[in-house]
């Protein structure tokens, strides 16, 4: 989770700024020069997917621990919900918007589309923080036969 959320956060820090400052403008030149192609889209489909299967292996390592389970839960739903909302909303959004240009988009359509997106972003965020707290949570709990385990 720690991975999908320094991702997420230089999203929204540094790429996002990029392609949002200006639009449409700033939609219409994205990514121009093809030495420095960002391709945000594929790191969501690719490393956030495969990312966010770690927190299911996690529940699943530690199912019989329920003061454990019930952080790793959260942590579970969390990354999904960000990978389905990725693959139903975001994926499609990115490459429609960035990756092509905003081809076939109007200049109004560009401007609320990159509002949403960007919204959005802070929501997608926000579930992926919240999601590692919780798995920081469920590390904090020690497990019964941890040898530094006090008590």
């Amino acid at each position: 989770m720690g991975t999908l959320v320094g991702g997420a956060l230089y999203e929204l820090l540094v790429i996002d700024p990029l392609w949002s400052a200006h639009p449409p403008e700033s939609v219409r030149t994205w990514n121009v020069n093809p030495l420095f192609v960002i391709k945000p889209a594929a790191f969501w489909s690719q490393m956030g997917f495969l990312l966010s299967l770690s927190p299911i292996a996690a529940l699943a390592t530690n199912w019989r621990m329920p003061q454990r389970r019930k952080w790793l839960l959260i942590t579970a739903a969390c990354a999904g919900i960000c990978i389905a909302i990725s693959f139903i909303y975001f994926i499609p959004a990115i490459t429609r918007l960035l990756e092509k240009r905003g081809d076939g988009l109007s200049d109004i359509e560009i401007k609320s589309s990159v509002r949403l997106l960007a919204a959005l972003n802070w929501f997608k965020f926000g579930l992926l923080f919240t999601g590692w707290i919780a798995s920081l949570r469920a590390l904090a709990i020690a497990s019964p036969g941890d040898l530094f385990a006090s008590g």
